[in-house]
């Protein structure tokens, strides 16, 4: 999700912008770095430019080395709590007297569902944080109204420094999704989860809805494992399963191959905790696949059946909803592709997204 809104804020912005990404050289969780990169240079691609830190740089002195002798208009970091990739980087802010505006992304880490976990960690955090007044003069970037809400929750003086914009999404109109969809046969449901394996993606929360599925269901799921005791449960759960339940996990995907996948499934299912955007959710709905999500993301349902949002502790509906789609016919299963896809569209049409992200930043300099 971080990911992909930079890589979309980025394509978005490049007639009037120029991005430096400082980033990791390697995946979350990752022993290896990237095989075709060289890391802890800058790497000039188009307009814009990568630095790729290595374990040992990706830290405020690596920072502070790769971007001596640049003039920033913005720093823009990528989360908040994050001690490497932003606390360290707000404080040396302070200390520093060249004078950066810094604007932050929370990136849902304010939500409900994210604030429950470590909970004691953050609280106390933001109580110290709120009495340096650390955060007094930086700039928020909220992706939602509901976020919007949740900065001003935590920081009640930031109001006048609270920018709303969507993030950046992309909808590949040469990608026709309904020629590559092989539906299921009636009482039959190929559903796909793709997201990092943590608490906070919920894929346990799924599994235990499946135990007491009676339909001929097939799931895969697809990510990276983030958090190994989580993981772990899932696969006790697993074994659990009845035998009309078929679960295989596939590894993980490269970003250019996300869309594509969701094309061979007739259902993603998320039962997310808690999403700020969730660009999952529109990779999907781009790819004529339908979504079950929960009520802890912005998105909403129209009038159509691409989209079907259930709350979070309704068990018996989301076992409902999963049954009955079951149940549809490939004929059926198409038209909630075609639901899908133009929920997509709709999307783009109705949100002046780049105008939004372009007077956030300019707004800031």
């Amino acid at each position: 999700g971080p990911m992909r809104s930079i890589i979309n804020l980025k394509e978005s912005l490049s007639k009037d912008t120029r991005f430096f990404v400082f980033t990791r050289d390697r995946d979350l969780g990752s022993k290896t770095k990237y095989e075709t990169i060289k890391e802890n240079i800058w790497i000039d691609r188009d307009k814009d430019s990568i630095f790729y830190a290595s374990p040992n740089s990706f830290n405020l002195f690596g920072l502070r080395k790769a971007i001596v002798n640049k003039n920033f208009n913005v720093i823009y970091l990528n989360s908040f709590f994050s001690f490497h990739g932003s606390i360290s980087i707000l404080i040396w802010s302070k200390l520093t007297t060249k004078k950066i505006p810094i604007l932050i992304a929370p990136r849902g880490e304010f939500s409900f569902g994210a604030m429950s976990f470590k909970s004691i960690r953050k609280k106390v955090y933001l109580k110290i944080s709120t009495i340096l007044s650390l955060y007094s003069e930086v700039y928020w970037h909220a992706s939602t109204e509901s976020e919007y809400k949740d900065i001003l929750d935590k920081f009640p003086k930031s109001k006048k420094n609270i920018y709303t914009a969507l993030d950046p999404v992309n909808l590949n109109l040469d990608f026709i999704p309904f020629n590559d969809h092989k539906f299921s046969e009636k009482g039959k449901l190929s559903l796909v989860f793709i997201s990092r394996i943590s608490p906070m993606k919920n894929l346990h929360g799924l599994l235990k809805i499946l135990l007491e599925v009676g339909s001929n269901i097939n799931l895969d799921i697809y990510g990276p494992i983030e958090d190994e005791a989580h993981w772990d449960i899932c696969k006790k759960t697993i074994l659990k399963l009845p035998k009309n339940i078929k679960v295989q996990y596939k590894g993980m995907l490269e970003p250019d191959s996300i869309v594509k996948t969701f094309s061979m499934y007739d259902v993603f299912i998320f039962p997310s905790l808690g999403e700020n955007f969730g660009h999952v959710i529109f990779e999907s709905l781009s790819a004529g696949t339908p979504v079950i999500t929960s009520d802890q993301t912005p998105w909403k349902p129209d009038k159509s059946n691409g989209l079907t949002v259930i709350p979070i502790n309704k068990i018996n509906e989301w076992i409902n909803v999963i049954e009955c789609t079951s149940k549809l016919s490939k004929k059926e299963k198409n038209s909630m592709s075609k639901n899908a896809r133009s929920y997509a569209e709709n999307f783009i049409r109705r949100n002046e997204i780049n105008k939004q992200n372009l007077y956030m930043f300019k707004e800031i300099d």
